[in-house]
């Protein structure tokens, strides 16, 4: 299933917006995860659905870590990570380098205030999928 993703988005004639729903009605497959690596934020907006975050509990690292080892079994292509705030994990680099370095178009959600250097040159060498938005409307 990768080998047939990899082939149409290298050729550009893989359309998402057409052809993914025929392609997983063929394969039955999973191509696209988001997945909530931690409820935590930086912020505190009153729209969020995430209201008591800074008492919640997150995964373990390796908890993320053998979930991700199964969307890779599974050969999911498209894993987005999202929270609360990626950023506020402290070990966000290191599972976003997993993921990548296992193949997986990672997207990231975020609030874009805790972006750092550290981050940044992370992402030149490794980088995501951007989003066409930072979340703006969290203050």
């Amino acid at each position: 299933m990768d080998d047939l993703f990899s082939e149409k988005i290298k050729m550009q004639v893989l359309d998402f917006a057409t052809d993914k729903r025929s392609l997983w009605e063929k394969n039955h497959q999973l191509y696209s995860v988001i997945f909530e690596i931690t409820p935590k934020c930086n912020f505190n907006c009153v729209h969020c659905y995430l209201h008591d975050h800074h008492a919640a509990e997150e995964l373990s690292y390796s908890d993320i870590i053998r979930i991700i080892d199964v969307l890779y079994e599974k050969e999911v292509l498209f894993l987005t990570l999202t929270g609360g705030d990626v950023f506020t994990r402290s070990d966000f680099l290191d599972i976003y380098l997993y993921a990548k370095k296992k193949g997986f178009i990672v997207e990231i959600y975020t609030n874009g205030a805790l972006i750092n250097d550290e981050i940044i040159k992370v992402f030149s060498k490794y980088p995501p999928i951007i989003s066409r938005y930072i979340f703006i409307w969290c203050m």
